[in-house]
């Protein structure tokens, strides 16, 4: 009797394994965080990839703007997260900016971190007409 019970125990948590590890990812809403104030280039940036990996993935990407500080008081949140992929940052240059501006972060920004993928990439200029005021400067 016992060594049925032990077998019928065995087997159900054996299933419950399996079916909790055969689930898809995501199995939930996944949250994009934003760590600079609504509104901004970034924020526009960052819905437009959430509304798109949404589509793709057929589940609800979720913007979450934490703004402060330089970036660090959201970045600080999703490092504090549970390391499951349904927090994910939104980051640029100010990631590393933010090592050698701050004394103490809250976080470490390379072993905190593994980046899933440079979502977009730019050099910060400014162009324009070769003669127009704004070169006048440049020209003397």
């Amino acid at each position: 009797m016992f060594f049925r019970a032990f077998i019928a125990i065995a087997c159900t948590g054996f299933v419950v394994a399996t079916s909790a590890q055969a689930q898809e990812f995501p199995s939930k809403y996944v949250t994009l965080m934003m760590p600079y104030a609504a509104g901004g280039p970034g924020d526009t940036l960052t819905r437009i990839i959430g509304q798109g990996m949404g589509k793709v993935l057929g589940r609800q990407f979720l913007v979450e703007n934490v703004a402060g500080a330089g970036g660090t008081l959201g970045t600080a949140k999703v490092a504090a997260s549970a390391p499951d992929g349904y927090s994910l940052l939104v980051m640029h240059f100010g990631h590393a900016a933010n090592t050698a501006l701050y004394r103490n972060l809250r976080y470490d920004p390379i072993k905190d971190f593994e980046q899933v993928r440079a979502g977009h990439q730019r050099a910060d200029c400014q162009d324009a007409r070769p003669h127009s005021a704004s070169n006048a400067a440049r020209r003397r």
